[in-house]
């Protein structure tokens, strides 16, 4: 049996129209194309891009697999305004202080490149963006289901037991997440910043080790940090 080919995953933020292009476009293939969750005539298509008026002040990431176009996610902080979770829950008790509060949308990967790989080099570029934008507690909204355990993985947990409505995504229910990634120099920044510095070594080193040991670590950095800190630090 040959050998399975090691495909290359990189994630960065965008820094070019053009990149940003390619993630408005990939937005468009997964919501319009693939999923149909979004009419082609939907306010945010233009031409065959997906672009919001939140994409103004956010931080695009793109992921490629092999220089092709892989995956996206959005980074968007709470000091540069509104979030679009505000505009669907009342996130307004989660939201302070705003100044190291942001939140994570437009999260995909294209399906034939979905993986622990994958994943792991998307989830560390988010890491690292928004600990470098200065940004320590992560909103998102989880959908139901396999969302929700997606967001687990990455670190954040369920805040509200209650679904919501993202009216953005039609007959779908959510749940608020929230992450605290720990002020600076804080024992739980420093704890997360082992944890996925750790897994991402491994996922370059020995990829089917992954899987894994980043859930072993989260499920340990998240029991050590609810015992020595809590959501409001």
């Amino acid at each position: 049996m040959q050998p399975r080919k090691r495909v290359h995953y990189r994630a960065f933020c965008t820094t070019s129209p053009e990149e940003n292009e390619a993630c408005y476009r990939l937005r468009y293939q997964m919501y319009v194309q693939q999923k149909s969750v979004l009419p082609p005539d939907h306010k945010y298509v233009v031409g065959q891009q997906l672009i919001d008026p939140f994409d103004t002040y956010s931080t695009q990431i793109l992921l490629l697999a092999d220089g092709e176009v892989a995956g996206t996610a959005r980074i968007t902080c709470a000091r540069d305004g509104k979030l679009e979770l505000e505009e669907f829950a009342d996130a307004g008790g989660y939201l302070w202080p705003r100044s190291t509060t942001c939140e994570i949308t437009r999260l995909m990967i294209l399906p034939k490149w979905r993986s622990m790989e994958a994943s792991g080099e998307l989830f560390f570029c988010l890491y690292k963006t928004f600990i470098r934008l200065g940004a320590h507690r992560v909103l998102a909204a989880g959908k139901l289901g396999s969302l929700s355990r997606y967001y687990q993985n990455l670190g954040l947990k369920i805040i509200n037991k209650q679904p919501f409505a993202y009216r953005l995504i039609p007959n779908a229910s959510y749940h608020m997440m929230l992450g605290n990634f720990g002020r600076p120099n804080s024992l739980r920044r420093l704890s997360w910043r082992v944890i996925f510095g750790t897994s991402y070594r491994l996922l370059n080193l020995v990829p089917e080790l992954l899987c894994l040991r980043y859930r072993q670590g989260l499920r340990h950095v998240r029991a050590h940090a609810r015992a020595h800190t809590t959501f409001a630090g």
